[in-house]
């Protein structure tokens, strides 16, 4: 395909020239041995998580972060020549203790996750609704963005088939995210957060951007498992692009195909151990 997009991957680089920056509110903290696990999904009520464990921290850091909740967290990993974005969300809770001579201190986030469970809607709209002035209205009460919602690539006889669903107008109370599940179901959309943004999809099918080709080449690592329900389990390098709704082609000895990323855990250690993408997919045409 000519709009594919090939990730090179030069000998040695899993060992070498790791690269990462974690912005804590207005905290940026680089170059100390970091361990973290990042889980994000397609799953709209099972937000995205980062937990990082920071290896002597500073002792003013330490206890400026501690006790801080729900303020500004991300993270970049990647290499030397260039850093991708793997979590953006709000700080849960940060603490520290002792292992051997060392101070951890162990930060822990969440991309929405107080919204989905604490925000609440109430809303009536009048007859024949534009559905996205729903989804948007919705959005908006769990205090997310619109993210893809008005660029998604739906046609405009889509839009107007399931803008009819709501011809006698619609009604929104509860809590935020069942909310969007009811009217999202109904349209036949998938919904998530992804960095704080609302992302949706058609149902089954991935995100217009050209798909990324995974080999053992291009990053692809041990061998793919292929579980009952038809989900397929793989590993790569810690690349960019790399995530949920996102389409990618495998070629590898014995999976061939496109699929759509489903879930992914980013995992990585500075100073050596996992610098890796865990990556669960199903076929797409």
């Amino acid at each position: 395909m000519s709009d594919q997009v090939t990730l090179a991957v030069e000998p040695g680089i899993e060992l070498f020239d790791r690269k990462y920056k974690l912005q804590v509110a207005d905290t940026t903290i680089t170059g100390l041995n970091v361990r973290f696990t990042v889980r994000r999904s397609l799953v709209g009520k099972r937000p995205g998580t980062c937990d990082i464990d920071i290896i002597n921290l500073a002792e003013p850091t330490r206890k400026r972060l501690h006790g801080s909740k729900q303020i500004f967290c991300s993270l970049e990993a990647g290499y030397v020549g260039g850093l991708s974005v793997l979590f953006r969300g709000e700080l849960l809770e940060a603490w520290s203790k002792r292992e051997g001579t060392d101070w951890v201190t162990t930060v822990s986030s969440s991309d929405g996750g107080t919204k989905v469970t604490r925000s609440r809607v109430s809303a009536t709209y009048g007859p024949k609704v534009p559905i996205r002035d729903v989804l948007l209205g919705i959005a908006k009460s769990l205090g997310i963005g619109p993210g893809n919602l008005l660029q998604a690539t739906f046609s405009a006889e889509m839009w107007d088939k399931l803008s009819n669903k709501f011809a006698q107008g619609f009604a929104a109370s509860g809590d935020s995210a069942g909310e969007l599940d009811r009217v999202m179901r109904t349209a036949g959309l998938e919904w998530s957060i992804q960095e704080g943004q609302l992302q949706v999809l058609a149902l089954r099918q991935a995100l217009s951007d050209a798909p990324i080709l995974l080999t053992p080449r291009t990053g692809l690592l041990d061998s793919i498992e292929l579980g009952r329900d038809q989900v397929l389990r793989l590993t790569t390098l810690l690349l960019p692009g790399l995530y949920p709704g996102r389409k990618i082609q495998i070629k590898s000895r014995y999976v061939q195909g496109f699929y759509r990323i489903e879930t992914t855990v980013h995992q990585g250690e500075f100073d050596g151990g996992h610098w890796t993408v865990g990556i669960e997919a199903r076929a797409v045409t």
